[in-house]
């Protein structure tokens, strides 16, 4: 079964703050799920939701040798 998150959710479980998972997510870094339209001369965004075992998995590619205090180890809760 495939669990949802929201980018709060993410980013408690990647360990980093709101502010640079919305850096991610915007430069395409991050992979996220959007939800509705964004539309023109509005200032709505779409939705946005998380695949969490896709992030996970994500995440566990972006280890690199030395620098696992950029990534740490993830545990989603089953």
């Amino acid at each position: 079964m495939t669990r949802y998150g929201t980018l709060k959710d993410v980013c408690e479980m990647l360990n980093i703050k709101l502010d640079t998972g919305w850096r991610w997510v915007q430069a395409g870094y991050l992979p996220a799920i959007r939800l509705g339209r964004r539309t023109k001369g509005m200032r709505r965004r779409c939705a946005l939701r998380f695949d969490l075992d896709a992030v996970r998995r994500w995440a566990e590619g972006q280890a690199q040798p030395g620098r696992k205090e950029r990534v740490p180890e993830i545990e989603v809760p089953a």
